[in-house]
């Protein structure tokens, strides 16, 4: 799925709300994001070719989308949460 549609949704879920958002806003966000996460994924991307084992572990998780309708059940989605460990 690509991300503009994904920022897409999640402006329609905000404008629902009443808090109004411009996809532009949230890609400026993202952006910045990653700038300031860019120095650790550097130093852990360079650790991790040092190390003699690495070790990547994925699990997945059940996330709940949305409201629940009237019986308490809601949409749900399998989404992935990766563990990395390095030894030295």
């Amino acid at each position: 799925m690509s991300t503009i549609s994904s920022l897409h949704r999640i402006a329609s879920q905000f404008k629902r709300w009443g808090v109004e958002i411009a996809e532009t806003t949230m890609i400026g966000w993202i952006c910045a994001i990653f700038e300031l996460l860019g120095p650790i994924h550097k130093a852990w991307s360079a650790r991790s070719r040092r190390v003699w084992m690495l070790h990547v572990d994925e699990t997945t998780l059940r996330v709940q989308k949305g409201e629940k309708d009237k019986l308490g059940v809601g949409k749900t989605s399998v989404d992935y949460l990766w563990l990395c460990w390095a030894w030295p």
